[in-house]
């Protein structure tokens, strides 16, 4: 008997074997998309991790050093609506520059749209210049002009009061039609951070 010696795949052999590498490159695939996803979410859960530790180590220190009560002349802390859906913190802190607890007494606001993008604005009391890290772009009627391609938010204000539009760009109008009079007779100017 003789036996034959084959030549080849049949026709059969060949589908059976696009298909099986077709389903293993489509699990592969899926496999890929499914890990980059999971990276994305890594990577933004890191980094509002991240902000929340640095907030709350900020906040714990700024609020572990409240001055005195009768030394100051408002409150230690109060809630501030000045629109609706617009509320802010507000409270007096002597823990906003090293060494902590010594030195002025600042006002600090807090603000958040939700619970990453908190704003925080720290002014020293008797000053009309808003704490470190606000760069002052426009005096009152001015045109505030924001470095290209940052988004901003800018203060309007002076002496503590002040309001504020996030994520502003370009040349913004420094008056009381932009941003509302938070302090009616007295000189503003314009103020921003990244």
């Amino acid at each position: 008997m003789r036996t034959r010696t084959r030549i080849g795949f049949t026709l059969l052999e060949l589908l059976l074997a696009m298909l099986l590498t077709a389903v293993a490159v489509t699990l592969a695939a899926s496999t890929l998309r499914t890990a980059s996803i999971a990276k994305e979410r890594v990577t933004v859960h890191r980094t509002t991790l991240e902000r929340e530790s640095r907030l709350r180590a900020v906040l714990t220190d700024m609020l572990r050093h409240a001055p005195a009560a009768e030394l100051v002349e408002e409150p230690l802390m109060r809630l501030d609506t000045p629109a609706p859906n617009d509320s802010r913190l507000v409270f007096l802190s002597k823990g906003v520059r090293a060494p902590f607890g010594t030195g002025p007494t600042w006002r600090v606001s807090l603000s958040a749209t939700d619970v990453i993008n908190v704003t925080a604005f720290a002014q020293q009391i008797g000053s009309d210049e808003p704490a470190f890290g606000f760069v002052r772009c426009a005096s009152q009627n001015g045109t505030c002009r924001l470095p290209t391609g940052v988004a901003a938010t800018v203060y309007y204000g002076a002496n503590g009061k002040f309001n504020s539009k996030p994520a502003m760009t370009g040349s913004v109008a420094c008056n009381n039609s932009q941003f509302g009079n938070p302090l009616p007779n007295i000189t503003k100017a314009c103020y921003y951070t990244r």
